[in-house]
């Protein structure tokens, strides 16, 4: 049992870790919390089950969708290594999902199988590892505040900002140090722990970030979020946003996806749902904030990107999103889809990665992850590392892995040796700007 700041929970032995699960770090955002910064949940009394995982955010139905969705959703897990003598350093991941997917519940109601089983990170990192759930897309990461100043800006990020207020104020319970908490995330989640390194009220919660192929431009102007939030209200036809504190979610989730793709089709590379650069909550560029706030920071990204969202597409159509993106010819003998890969990187992930380091005056490090997994036909495409980092069994598109993966081990022992000691093990990128290769 662990007694926390709101009361005792209990928990479970899983994968040679104790295991706590859906613990409450927010009231339920439901009602006319819906649209509003987090409040601290209420105390409990007796003993908190955290004995299975917790709903995962509302979202769209997609191919990238989770299930198990509901509002009631601000939630978090914590994985503690069996026989661990702390305080260990924590670790806390923030899922990706171009803002609008992802989720770290359960994959079924009820159940203690999860979207991401952190288990066996934990264990060979010999960390104290946090996930946890944020709002997404209209209800975490659309700007109604133009329209009505009752609807807070940028929910999303202030739900992780929520549950690392509860990490600081409860994890020293749980084995771990809360004066060595590093923060990593992957994809929305590699850009959302950038934009954490420079928010005021984010301060002090973190002392090291890992980001993993981060959209690190995918956030909106004051000017753009208003643009993008009018043209959502157009789509739905409505003009009053109060009236989005009645509509259920789902209808809600299926404005979404239509608002979503119609973006898209206006020749957008960013993720049509993004944070705002309000000059409030967050005041500067991620990009500009993050290379001079001095925040140890690891950042890479994977060498094929956009095979993720390129690779499927059948050849006779290449030329139609090369048009479509104004990418010019490939050179001669280049293959044109693997072109077309590497022009979509660079717009989506490469540029605004190296305008980070190329900003940065110290304390960041750089890696490429080049790695593919035999039998996968994925390659090292958008989320690709994440099933190697984590241990899983299966690559994203369900290729048997092996389970004792040399890659693996070798990505948990450099994530572990940041977090313990802030060196990943190559020089820094003012020293060498050559990436650390990961394959």
């Amino acid at each position: 049992m662990i007694m926390t700041k709101y009361g005792a929970v209990s928990g479970i032995e899983k994968g040679g870790c104790d295991v706590y699960m859906g613990i409450p770090f927010a009231k339920p955002p439901v009602g006319e919390l819906m649209f509003k910064h987090p409040v601290e949940p209420d105390p409990w009394e007796g003993v908190y089950e955290a004995t299975k995982g917790s709903h995962n955010p509302m979202q769209p139905k997609g191919a990238y969708a989770f299930g198990n969705t509901d509002m009631d959703c601000l939630y978090l897990n914590v994985f503690v290594p069996k026989g661990s003598v702390g305080p260990l350093p924590v670790m806390v991941w923030i899922y990706g999902g171009a803002f609008m997917y992802g989720g770290s519940g359960a994959k079924e109601e009820g159940s203690t199988d999860l979207t991401y089983n952190l288990e066996r990170f934990a264990k060979e990192t010999n960390t104290v590892v946090v996930s946890f759930n944020y709002r997404l897309h209209v209800y975490g990461f659309i700007n109604f505040n133009y329209r009505n100043p009752d609807f807070d800006r940028n929910n999303g990020l202030y739900d992780q900002i929520q549950a690392l207020k509860f990490v600081k104020e409860n994890i020293s319970a749980f084995g771990g140090d809360p004066n060595n908490v590093t923060i990593f995330g992957e994809s929305a989640g590699g850009a959302s722990v950038l934009a954490l390194m420079c928010m005021d009220d984010a301060k002090g919660l973190f002392h090291k970030v890992i980001s993993q192929s981060p959209c690190a431009s995918h956030f909106y102007t004051e000017e753009e979020s208003e643009e993008r939030a009018s043209l959502f209200l157009s789509i739905a036809g409505l003009s009053d946003v109060s009236q989005y504190l009645k509509i259920p979610p789902k209808d809600v989730c299926g404005t979404a996806k239509t608002y979503f793709d119609a973006v898209l089709l206006k020749r957008e590379v960013r993720c049509p749902f993004e944070p705002t650069i309000d000059g409030v909550t967050l005041k500067v560029r991620p990009i500009d904030g993050a290379a001079a706030s001095g925040i140890p920071l690891l950042i890479g990204y994977n060498e094929d990107e956009a095979n993720l969202f390129i690779g499927k597409i059948p050849s006779p159509f290449i030329p139609i999103v090369a048009k479509l993106y104004d990418i010019g010819p490939a050179a001669e003998g280049v293959d044109d889809k693997e072109h077309i890969v590497k022009s979509v990187s660079n717009m989506m992930f490469f540029d605004s990665i190296h305008e980070l380091l190329d900003k940065s005056s110290g304390n960041v490090w750089f890696y490429n992850y080049t790695y593919e997994v035999e039998g996968s036909k994925m390659g090292s495409c958008h989320a690709s590392e994440i099933p190697v980092l984590f241990g899983s069994t299966k690559t994203l598109d369900g290729c048997p892995m092996d389970h004792e993966d040399a890659t693996g081990k070798r990505m948990r022992e450099i994530w572990s040796r940041f977090a313990w000691h802030t060196d990943p093990g190559w020089p820094e990128y003012k020293v060498d700007k050559s990436p650390h290769i990961i394959d």
